[in-house]
């Protein structure tokens, strides 16, 4: 897709066939030049002020970020690797989150049947905590495995 789009792109009657021809061009302020008031108006647009783009951080599911890019711990075969997340949808809700890596592993965890095996050990260990009534920072709710 991405490189049909530079194919046509690059082609002059091609571009404008396909998303029509501009109704202005400003060929006297280039849009990138220092001070110009488009490269303005576009930093604006896209929230830029200290400049380039920043990488985004880590998300998984629905509201857990990363704390950082780092992994806190990885396993010996690089199985997993765990990062310490907040949950953006609670104040002061950080935990830690297992991202498998099943291609690492014997061909029988590379199934579905394979990962739920892992994961229900995992719901054990999670069950185990739970019935010990855990220290607090074992939330029952950032605490339940996801298998996709």
């Amino acid at each position: 897709m991405l490189d049909d789009f530079l194919r046509f792109v690059v082609d002059k009657p091609q571009r404008d066939a396909r998303l029509n021809v501009p109704q202005f061009i400003d060929t006297e302020t280039p849009m990138t030049a220092v001070g110009s008031p488009w490269r303005t108006l576009l930093d604006r647009f896209f929230n830029l002020p200290g400049g380039v783009f920043k990488p985004g951080s880590r998300r998984y599911g629905s509201s857990y970020r990363a704390l950082a890019d780092q992994s806190a711990f990885s396993h010996a075969s690089v199985a997993y690797a765990e990062f310490e997340v907040e949950d953006e949808g609670a104040s002061a809700a950080n935990g830690m989150l297992r991202r498998w890596d099943f291609s690492k592993l014997e061909m029988r965890f590379q199934t579905e049947t394979g990962r739920h095996e892992i994961a229900g050990r995992e719901r054990k260990v999670i069950a185990y905590l739970n019935d010990r009534k855990a220290p607090w920072f074992f939330s029952r709710r950032s605490m339940m495995p996801i298998v996709a």
